[in-house]
């Protein structure tokens, strides 16, 4: 079977879609396999923020993951624009941390914070955001425009193999054939890579606010929660973190608990107008870190799933590190850490959460 591309991505998430680019960029055929619409899973669903990092400091691979896409999202969001003439959204607008404590890792780091005794909290300048649905049709319009292709309502049903390749990966629209092979499943990983995997999916809930004045100027966090202003009236409230299998719906509850949380953090928002709520699965992992590199037992297949709440915030790096894995160049940021079958630890600690 002659292949049809040298790379097939299973998934067209931001994270799928940012490896596309990466290998494009580099004169790599590709060919991208969605299940559904491209982006409309838990990329489409999230807050897009960015926290802040300094490369030239970070030590840890997961800091590092987090600092070398921080670095890069400027001038990510500049190329997505000049290539297709649409916004992402992304801009530096600051964001508080509500955190008794400072993390240890922001000034062993660099990163630029202060108290602000009027918040008590700690700013961060260099915190962003971007506005997902904005980003990821950029990130299609990019992929289509540098000559990759996306199939839309193709799923994958099961896998062609030879001795310790994948010859093709089998879809509802027939036979992939590929010299290379990712999956970038999010939630649905393991349904693709059978047991052993170990992502699961967690469902956040989000509330968006239409208001004329009074919201938040800048990005806040409280642990799991978050005000996120998109800066024309837009504010989102999120998020839930449910174990309830792969039902993405929202629920009276959920709605109901981050409006009080909103409200009760910003009073103008009780009088706001409600303009959407939505619900997305993000793909957990028991150690709160991605999963990336080669799947044990084959030689041409990869994956690339696990971010959790940081799929757009780690896109940028994660994108990168993976094409020069499935060109045959050895990654920036050493895999080991995030490699399918590493040994089972304690859960990473992030300096940030999103």
């Amino acid at each position: 079977m002659t292949p049809l591309a040298d790379v097939a991505i299973v998934g067209a998430g931001v994270v799928g879609l940012a490896v596309a680019y990466e290998l494009l960029r580099r004169g790599t055929r590709v060919t991208l396999l969605e299940r559904g619409e491209p982006g409309r899973a838990a990329s489409w669903a999230g807050a897009g923020i960015i926290a802040p990092g300094n490369p030239d400091r970070a030590n840890l691979p997961d800091d590092r993951l987090r600092a070398e896409s921080a670095a890069r999202w400027p001038a990510l969001a500049d190329e997505l624009t000049a290539l297709t003439g649409l916004p992402t959204g992304y801009r530096r607008c600051g964001g508080f941390e509500h955190v008794a404590d400072a993390d240890p890792a922001w000034s062993s780091e660099g990163i630029e914070h202060h108290f602000d005794p009027d918040q008590t909290a700690f700013f961060f300048p260099g915190m962003a955001q971007v506005r997902n649905p904005w980003l990821l049709r950029a990130l299609v319009a990019a992929v289509a425009q540098l000559g990759g292709t996306i199939r839309t309502q193709c799923e994958v049903t099961g896998w062609q193999r030879d001795g310790d390749r994948v010859a093709a990966v089998e879809t509802n629209q027939g036979r992939v054939a590929a010299g290379e092979y990712l999956v970038c499943g999010g939630a649905w990983s393991e349904r693709l890579l059978g047991p052993g995997t170990a992502v699961f999916p967690v469902r956040g809930q989000i509330v968006a606010y239409r208001i004329a004045a009074g919201g938040p100027e800048h990005i806040h966090v409280w642990d799991k929660q978050y005000l996120v202003p998109r800066g024309d009236g837009l504010v989102l409230a999120g998020s839930t973190e449910e174990l309830v299998g792969f039902d993405a719906s929202t629920t009276e509850e959920g709605i109901r608990g981050l409006r009080e949380f909103a409200e009760s953090h910003w009073p103008a928002l009780r009088g706001a107008t409600v303009e959407a709520t939505w619900a997305g699965l993000r793909p957990g992992s028991a150690d709160n870190r991605p999963t990336l590199g080669r799947v044990p037992g084959y030689r041409n297949l990869c994956v690339a799933t696990g971010h959790f709440r940081a799929g757009v915030q780690l896109s940028p790096a994660t994108g990168r590190l993976l094409a020069e894995l499935l060109i045959g160049r050895t990654p920036f940021i050493p895999l080991d850490s995030f490699r399918p079958d590493r040994p089972a630890g304690p859960p990473a600690r992030p300096a940030f959460r999103s």
